[in-house]
């Protein structure tokens, strides 16, 4: 295999990483989203309903006590569930991962476009590079990884994988 090679299969890799990380991004952003919102709208609730139980002295107003312990049994559980699982983390790490692969992407791109006279040491340098910032990343699941694995990305002056 020829270093152009190699960087052209580099360049691949970069690409199915990058959508690949960006893919879990916007999925662990839509968890987010399912987990965040309840609980911002129940914890407004709840307070609704505690402060209408204070002013009420009729035990005919039970239902809003029942109200106020059932929404906050709903937040308790919406958000620790947010926390439990991280999605807003998740989505925060597999967009700096992305992001990441973006520039490595870049890199491939402009030693392709513009080859400097021995490609061996750039691309050592490269890998290596690579190797030692991508190994401290979040694994991407599975279900995501397996539409990406296989995927073909055109590569630059009409090359392909």
């Amino acid at each position: 295999m020829t270093p152009q090679d190699l960087l052209h299969k580099l360049y691949a890799r970069c690409c199915r990483m990058q959508e690949a990380n960006y893919t879990a991004a916007a999925r662990y952003g839509r968890l987010a989203l399912i987990t965040g919102y309840p609980s911002a709208v129940l914890s407004g609730i709840t307070a609704t309903a505690v402060f209408a139980s204070f002013f009420s002295v009729d035990s005919a107003v039970v239902w809003v006590q029942l109200t106020g312990i059932v929404t906050s049994l709903l937040t308790a559980f919406a958000v620790s569930s947010d926390r439990y699982f991280g999605f807003a983390q998740k989505n925060i790490e597999y967009r700096k991962q992305g992001s990441s692969y973006a520039h490595y992407k870049r890199e491939v791109e402009n030693i392709l476009a513009f080859p400097p006279g021995d490609l061996e040491p750039v691309v050592k340098s490269l890998t290596q590079q690579w190797t030692d910032e991508t190994k401290d990343y979040v694994e991407i699941p599975d279900k995501i990884w397996l539409r990406f694995k296989d995927k073909e990305y055109p590569l630059i002056n009409g090359h392909s994988q």
